[in-house]
C-alpha cells in the first residue's frame, strides 16, 4: 500500500519523502597516487669551470682509492718481513673491501688480525664507498667529453699509486712504520677536504616509494622465490636438470633487467618486482645444485661448490 501511495503522489506531482540517509563505510580506502614530479633535466654543462671541477675532485678521490691499493706491494712486502706470514695471507688484506679511520688505524697495528681488519675492512670499504658515487656525478656534468672526464678521474690511480709508494720506500726507514703511514693519512686527509667540499649533484634526487610501498615489493620479490625456487626445481629433478633448467632463469633474468628501464608506475614495479623475484630466485636456487650435478665425485663436491661461490663473490 505504501509503494502504491508513493506512486500516485509521483504521478500526482507531489514530492515524495526523502530516502532514509544511508551511511557509507570505506573498508581500507586507497588513497590516491601522486605522479611522479617530472624534472626538468638540463644538458650538462659540459667544458665550463664546475664540471671540470668535479672532474679535479673525482680525480683526488681515485687517488685517495685506486692509488693507496695500487701501493699495496709495498706494504706487502714489508708485512712479510716483519710479521712472518706468507705472501698469500698477506694478499687476504689488500683484497678485502671508512678510509682515514683505516688508515691510521693501520699505523698503530701489530698483528696480522689487526691490519686485516684496518687496512684490508675499514679502509676497502671507505675506498668504495667514495669511489663508486663520484664516478656518477662527473659522468653527470658531461656529454661530448664524458669520456674523457671519466678517464681524468681515473688517472687519479695513477698519481696516487706514484705517490704513495714513492712516500712509503722514502719514510719507513727514516721515520718507522707507524709515522709513514699517519703522513699517508694526513696526504689523504688534505686531499679529500676539497673534493668534499667542492662535489656537488648536479641532478635532483630520485623520488622513492613510500615505506609501505618499499615493504610491500620486498615480500614480494621473496614471496614469488618460493614459487621460483620450487618450480624449477621440481622441472630440474624431473626433466631438464639443473644446468637446462638454468638457461632460461637466467635469460629471463637478463630480460627484466632491461625491461626495468620502461617501468614508470607503481604497479608496473610491482609487475617486474614479481617476474624478476621468479626468475632471479629460481637461479638462485639452482646454483648449488647445478654445481654438483657437474661433479660427478661426491668427496669434490664440496671444494667445487666453495669454488664457485668465491668467483661468485666478486661479483
Amino acid at each position: 500500500m505504501a509503494q502504491q501511495r508513493n506512486t500516485a503522489k509521483q504521478d500526482s506531482g507531489v514530492p515524495t519523502d526523502p530516502p532514509p540517509p544511508v551511511n557509507l563505510i570505506l573498508i581500507n580506502p586507497v588513497e590516491p597516487v601522486s605522479p611522479r614530479p617530472i624534472w626538468p633535466v638540463l644538458d650538462p654543462p659540459d667544458g665550463r669551470l664546475k664540471p671540470w671541477t668535479q672532474a679535479v675532485m673525482g680525480h683526488l678521490v681515485a687517488f685517495n682509492t685506486w692509488g693507496y691499493i695500487a701501493s699495496f706491494g709495498v706494504f706487502q712486502a714489508y708485512y712479510q718481513s716483519v710479521l712472518g706470514v706468507s705472501p698469500s695471507a698477506i694478499s687476504w688484506v689488500g683484497g678485502v673491501l671508512l678510509q682515514l679511520v683505516g688508515v691510521f688505524m693501520t699505523s698503530l697495528a701489530t698483528e696480522y688480525w689487526q691490519l686485516f681488519f684496518a687496512q684490508g675492512v675499514c679502509t676497502g670499504l671507505g675506498n668504495g664507498l667514495q669511489f663508486c658515487p663520484v664516478t656518477g656525478l662527473v659522468a653527470t656534468y658531461f656529454s661530448d667529453r664524458r669520456v674523457f672526464a671519466l678517464a681524468f678521474v681515473l688517472v687519479g690511480s695513477g698519481t696516487g699509486g706514484m705517490l704513495f709508494p714513492g712516500l712509503v720506500k722514502t719514510l719507513i726507514p727514516a721515520i718507522g712504520f707507524a709515522w709513514t703511514v699517519r703522513i699517508l693519512g694526513f696526504v689523504m686527509l688534505g686531499t679529500s677536504i676539497p673534493a668534499m667540499a667542492l662535489l656537488q649533484p648536479r641532478l635532483p634526487p630520485l623520488s622513492f616509494l613510500s615505506y609501505e610501498n618499499s615493504n610491500t615489493l620486498i615480500i614480494v620479490t621473496n614471496g614469488s622465490g618460493i614459487v621460483g625456487r620450487l618450480i624449477p626445481a621440481y622441472l630440474a629433478d624431473r626433466s631438464f636438470e639443473p644446468l637446462n633448467t638454468s638457461i632460461p632463469l637466467t635469460l629471463g633474468a637478463s630480460l627484466m633487467m632491461f625491461c626495468w628501464t620502461a617501468v614508470h608506475s607503481t604497479p608496473g614495479l610491482y609487475v617486474f618486482a614479481l617476474l624478476y623475484g621468479i626468475f632471479s630466485n629460481g637461479l638462485q636456487g639452482l646454483w648449488s645444485s647445478t654445481l654438483s650435478s657437474l661433479t660427478p665425485d661426491l668427496i669434490k663436491t664440496g671444494v667445487r661448490i666453495g669454488m664457485g661461490f668465491t668467483f661468485a663473490s666478486f661479483a
